[in-house]
């Protein structure tokens, strides 16, 4: 019985990887590629694909940590260590999220004047 919980938390973390890796070399070039339209200022778009790039591995981060620690290995355990860390992001983003998107809407106001 334990080594279903192994083999399927394995699973479940390499293809949190697989997705994160597909999200940032994927989707994100294609999403920079549509808001290169409507952002024409370079630096704001790069800040911007930074800001999505770092949610998104911190999003594969929190995944792998649960993962690992649902394994219930006392080994993998010590990766919960990070977990503080992450959660101090997760409370970050939670503020970013509105401040970003005010920041575009402030961005699209100035822009749609012109």
């Amino acid at each position: 019985m334990a080594i279903d919980i192994y083999i399927t938390n394995i699973i479940k973390i390499i293809f949190a990887i697989i997705g994160g890796h597909l999200a940032i070399t994927r989707i994100l070039p294609v999403l920079k590629n549509f808001l290169d339209d409507f952002i024409k200022e370079d630096k704001v778009l790069k800040a911007l694909i930074s800001l999505l790039t770092f949610a998104i591995i911190v999003a594969v981060a929190n995944l792998v940590v649960q993962f690992t620690t649902a394994i219930g290995n006392p080994v993998f355990n010590y990766i919960a260590l990070i977990q503080p860390m992450l959660d101090i992001f997760n409370t970050l983003f939670s503020y970013l999220q509105y401040i970003v998107a005010i920041g575009l809407i402030a961005y699209a106001i100035k822009n749609f004047k012109k």
